[in-house]
């Protein structure tokens, strides 16, 4: 006798799950993917005492925009895909820059 699927087994659907997705059914959005067209995000970590020189700085390198600026000498920055070698090493040669590290991608919120 053929083994008749369960209602969870038969939910499944081989080629969706073999491509990430899990269930049958509507198909979920995929999670957000950076392109070449997504700004790149850099945590860059100063030097506490020197953080308002440092946040002046970086908002004055060209493909550069500040977007978040912590009191304990964190800063988040989105550099223009097609300048973020020469941003970092702009961002690295800063005085009282002790960090540059790119971090994971979020997606942007624009209200």
């Amino acid at each position: 006798m053929p083994d008749v699927p369960s209602a969870a087994a038969a939910a499944l659907d081989r080629r969706r799950f073999l491509g990430g997705a899990w269930r049958a059914g509507p198909a979920e959005p995929p999670p957000f993917c950076p392109t070449e067209h997504s700004p790149a995000r850099v945590l860059v970590q100063a030097a506490p005492a020197r953080l308002d020189a440092v946040a002046a700085t970086v908002a004055a390198i060209d493909g550069v925009r500040l977007v978040d600026v912590r009191p304990l000498g964190r800063l988040t920055v989105a550099i223009a895909p097609d300048t973020v070698a020469a941003a970092m090493a702009a961002l690295a040669a800063v005085p009282g820059v002790l960090t540059v590290s790119v971090v994971a991608a979020e997606p942007e919120v624009h209200p």
